[in-house]
């Protein structure tokens, strides 16, 4: 019988560039989940009218889809770690001008933090994916991509009952503080090995001949961006229905516990079988729980509803198996591109989902965006050829 290796997630942090990833992404993602999902409550109790709360959203993806080319650029120049670390300080003057949002206020601060938060989201992400993608395994990638997901899981389930518990008692202000101090820390570990580039001659023509090739995995993307749409719909619709921020935190920590076994046994499956049919079955169950969300009224279906979604949403849209078959559509010389146009589909679609419900605001018109783009996953399982 042939000797076979078992790759449990340790394996992986005695790879040292895997390791740094690993430990800022889940600094990264603790930090976040301290408060990200509690944004769209706090503008909607200073009195924002939702309309609103969409457009501040549609502001932060017009931003991201504006800059991420010039964030790709910048990386050639800097390096990739050091455009992470570049990232943080639009990051934390995000949170700090959330501080001085007032009621109904669309004054400069409302348009300036979501662009803070745009440019932000263009520089990090846009390097680690270049990043994990130069360090990781194509054999093991889906699984190696759980690594990272699961310890980060692990951290954002205890952020949202911690997050709830310290707005509780201290409120916002002292948690926009102590969330920019740990996201500052969490970059760090990405300089204990040495600095990578972007290859130089990327440039903007190469990333439009991309963009023609991509084809079906477009769709993919606009799908992500239509759960992304849906799901901050989903915590203002939690929150009036739990009517506390510890509920909220709570009942979301609930469905992440639950993801964290998922996204370990979809990494394997993904890598074993077949990423394409794993993603199609995760889309059609996540189809089905984004129609239920639509009827969701108690304490009781939102914390059953959060338990489906931990348990499907790693095979579905922004899983193990999605982001696997991303990288693995790129040729290495185009990685750099083919990040630029995921980035670009999903914010620019995003923005336009955003747009629409804020000239239509309504909360179930949003998640129904989530159930058509369960759909749009389909094709995207079917990407085969190399970018």
């Amino acid at each position: 019988m042939p000797h076979t290796h078992h790759h449990s997630i340790f394996h992986y942090l005695l790879n040292k560039e895997l390791s740094e990833i690993y430990i800022t992404i889940a600094g990264k993602t603790f930090a976040l989940a301290l408060i990200a999902i509690f944004i769209p409550i706090y503008l909607f109790q200073i009195n924002f009218e939702l309309r609103y709360i969409f457009l501040f959203y549609a502001l932060v993806s017009i931003s991201f889809a504006l800059t991420v080319f010039f964030s790709a650029k910048l990386s050639t120049k800097t390096g990739i770690k050091h455009g992470m670390l570049i990232s943080m300080p639009f990051l934390i003057g995000y949170f700090i001008l959330l501080q001085f949002l007032t009621s109904n206020s669309l004054d400069w601060i409302f348009f300036l933090a979501p662009i803070l938060s745009g440019i932000h989201g263009s520089l990090f992400w846009m390097n680690f994916h270049i990043d994990f993608y130069e360090f990781s395994s194509r054999k093991l990638r889906a699984e190696q991509i759980s690594g990272y997901a699961i310890i980060s899981l692990i951290l954002a389930a205890i952020g949202p009952v911690i997050g709830g518990f310290i707005l509780v008692s201290l409120g916002f202000n002292p948690l926009f503080i102590f969330v920019s101090i740990l996201l500052f820390i969490s970059t760090i570990p990405l300089f204990m090995s040495k600095e990578i580039y972007v290859r130089r001659e990327f440039s903007i023509k190469k990333v439009g001949k991309v963009m023609k090739k991509a084809g079906i995995s477009l769709t993919g993307f606009i799908s992500e961006a239509s759960f992304r749409c849906a799901f901050i719909a989903w915590i203002i619709i939690m929150f009036l229905i739990l009517k506390g921020y510890v509920g909220v935190g709570t009942l979301t920590s609930a469905g992440l516990v639950v993801a964290i076994a998922s996204t370990f046994f979809v990494g394997r499956l993904a890598d074993k079988y077949d990423k394409g049919a794993v993603l199609r079955i995760g889309a059609m169950l996540s189809s089905l729980g984004w129609f239920v969300r639509l009827f969701i009224t108690t304490f009781v279906g939102v914390l059953g509803i959060n338990i489906f979604f931990g348990a499907v949403g790693p095979a579905s849209a922004g899983g193990s198996a999605f982001d696997a078959i991303n990288y693995d559509m790129a040729k290495r010389k185009h990685i750099a591109e083919v990040i630029v146009v995921r980035e670009i589909t999903i914010h620019t679609s995003l923005a336009l989902f955003m747009l629409f419900l804020f000239f239509v605001p309504n909360l179930y018109l949003a998640i129904i965006f989530g159930v058509i783009g369960s759909f749009l996953l389909i094709p995207f399982s079917f990407q085969k050829k190399k970018i």
